[in-house]
């Protein structure tokens, strides 16, 4: 998932030959933060009945929603 969001970012750079963007920055940010956690309790296998992990999952769907939402809006601006 990390390669796939690096690539994402590398894509929207290029695309709007820019390296930062109101939109998606923070969730870029947030996100990484996410998988950098649960990448570590799955590794030390904590990752099983971890509340943490549970509302850090719950923190990753929300931001990987959010992140399609903005996405969709930078698609029907670049059309524009």
């Amino acid at each position: 998932m990390t390669d796939k969001l690096e690539s994402l970012k590398s894509e929207l750079k290029k695309r709007y030959n820019t390296e930062s963007n109101v939109y998606y920055d923070d969730v870029f940010e947030l996100t990484d933060h996410i998988l950098n956690r649960i990448t570590e309790w799955i590794k030390t296998g904590q990752i099983e009945s971890n509340i943490e992990a549970k509302i850090y999952m719950s923190s990753l769907d929300n931001q990987l929603t959010y992140l399609n939402n903005c996405l969709e809006e930078l698609d029907r601006e670049f059309v524009e």
